[in-house]
């Protein structure tokens, strides 16, 4: 058992806020993160940093696009289907999610899955909307864009969520349903 955890330091409690061990070469890049992090912020540049990243990510439309063609490609990579009926159900589903969520009518069935779906929290969870919180905006002369682009950023995730969400509480229905009749 030794030998399996040979080559494992501590991590630095004070600098991670944790106790515990690690490889070294993963303990050394968490140190390092972590001064890096620690000098911008003495240094008052970590709000530029943000910056930097928010706007490399959240509020850049070519980033919105790998994003959503990567989580396209594994969904049907992992449904074993055509990408574009995969995103074309994956779309459906996000659009009566989004009309159910402001009270609009969809059919009772799909009502009962999106609302035990909504329950689980899955949906909403993730760290884009703290990526967007602790992005620092830079001036930019449209200010329209800028919020179109965090929306799209926020739903293009969603959109999966929603959609695999789905497809994952049919298998279960299935899976309870073959379980009553034994």
């Amino acid at each position: 058992l030794a030998k399996k955890f040979e080559g494992w330091v501590p991590l630095d409690a004070q600098k991670t806020g944790v106790t515990g061990w690690a490889p070294k070469r993963f303990a050394d890049a968490i140190h390092w993160h972590l001064d890096a992090q620690r000098g911008l912020k003495e240094a008052g540049l970590l709000a530029v940093a943000r910056g930097i990243a928010g706007n490399y990510t959240a509020r850049n439309f070519p980033t919105h696009v790998r994003n959503f063609t990567s989580n396209l490609a594994l969904e049907s990579i992992v449904e074993g289907s055509n990408p574009l009926a995969i995103g074309k159900e994956y779309l459906s589903n996000y659009n009566k999610m989004l009309t159910w969520k402001r009270g609009g009518k969809v059919d009772p069935a799909l009502a009962h899955k999106l609302k035990a779906l909504d329950e689980t929290g899955i949906v909403q969870s993730g760290l884009v909307p703290q990526e967007l919180a602790n992005s620092t905006k830079f001036p930019i002369p449209l200010p329209l864009v800028d919020k179109a682009l965090e929306s799209l950023y926020l739903h293009g995730d969603q959109v999966f969520k929603v959609g695999s969400g789905l497809r994952n509480l049919d298998r279960l229905e299935g899976y309870v349903r073959d379980l009553r009749v034994g």
